[in-house]
């Protein structure tokens, strides 16, 4: 049947538009919810730590350290506390203080160690292109080539001269290899430098030449650097530290490169172990306790004594009584339940 001159000037009716529903009537689907067709994983997401995971140091976090400390002081502080108990405490005091300690210095190296990364990268690479030039310059000595070295180590025929400053004098087999002594120390002062202290840079901006500590600096950082630069000086001598730096550099194994004693890392191993023992199970110490009194009756039955066949029974049943009190007269306190110190 045609249609009307009334049907045709009306538009069709549309039903009503809801925000849920796509083109079709069908929610669309987020293009990350599905597989990907391309087989792209997305972008790397850190998976996240356990609440109560422990960390990887060993050490707790601080406000669990600062909630403990206050709790230990709030108990000190009490009037009537047992002899005991109140040793106890202060023994845990002391190693929840140096275990907040020992965490404050992992966050300051922490922070200076990614805050000194790009310096020190930088730095490192300069020192490299120096040694490896200084060992070409030294190899075309040996096969008997002119060497064309400047003051600062460069060969003059390299196409790197961002270190070149203009100024070109032919050096010496004995300045080349007294610079080359001299760059894989700096190579060395970089690659040993504690993570404690704040880093003293080797090339400021604009210079070419390496600005090396001396005795007579007045900064303290640079007085310290200064000091890390013998130390580094004589483990090379020692032998503790490669002679040959960039070699080892080369290398994937980083395990077997070789490192300098680091303060920090033993301050921070020693308050592990001191965290561990003032956290031990009490059952463990009453273990323990249980273990060297029986080990003292057996050195007690095997010593000959006279006296000891003429004492009574009422004394063997006072002497049972005194070993079964813990030592210091507190009954029931983990604490003495071991010997004392």
């Amino acid at each position: 049947m045609p249609a009307t001159r009334e049907e045709k000037g009306k538009k069709p009716m549309r039903a009503p538009y809801n925000k849920q529903d796509g083109a079709g009537g069908r929610k669309r689907p987020h293009p990350s919810s599905g597989p990907s067709s391309s087989g792209s994983k997305g972008p790397f997401k850190k998976p996240r730590t356990a609440p109560g995971a422990p960390r990887p140091d060993g050490l707790q976090g601080a406000s669990k350290i600062k909630s403990s400390i206050r709790q230990t002081r709030r108990l000190l502080s009490k009037p009537d506390l047992a002899p005991g108990t109140k040793i106890e405490a202060e023994r845990r005091l002391v190693a929840l203080e140096r275990d907040l300690a020992a965490l404050s210095r992992v966050n300051v190296e922490k922070n200076r160690a990614s805050r000194y990364h790009g310096i020190k990268f930088f730095e490192r690479q300069k020192l490299t292109r120096k040694i490896k030039k200084c060992k070409r310059a030294l190899e075309a000595i040996d096969n008997g080539s002119s060497s064309n070295m400047n003051k600062h180590g460069d060969h003059d025929d390299d196409g790197d001269d961002d270190d070149d400053d203009g100024g070109k004098e032919t050096q010496s087999r004995e300045e080349i290899e007294k610079n080359l002594k001299t760059y894989r120390e700096l190579l060395h002062y970089v690659l040993q430098y504690p993570a404690e202290l704040r880093y003293v840079a080797l090339f400021p901006s604009g210079v070419t030449d390496p600005m090396i500590p001396h005795t007579t600096e007045s900064d303290k950082s640079r007085q310290k650097a200064y000091a890390h630069l013998q130390t580094v000086t004589k483990a090379i001598q020692e032998g503790t530290l490669s002679a040959e730096p960039e070699v080892e550099l080369e290398t994937a194994d980083r395990a077997h490169r070789s490192k300098l004693a680091s303060s920090s890392s033993s301050t921070r191993r020693a308050a592990q172990d001191a965290t561990a023992s003032s956290h031990a199970h009490p059952s463990d110490q009453k273990i323990q306790g249980k273990k060297d009194k029986g080990e003292k009756k057996k050195d007690k039955r095997n010593k000959p004594d006279a006296k000891k066949s003429k004492k009574s029974n009422h004394h063997d049943d006072s002497d049972d009584e005194q070993e079964s009190t813990p030592a210091g007269g507190v009954q029931d306190d983990d604490f003495f339940a071991q010997d004392s110190d």
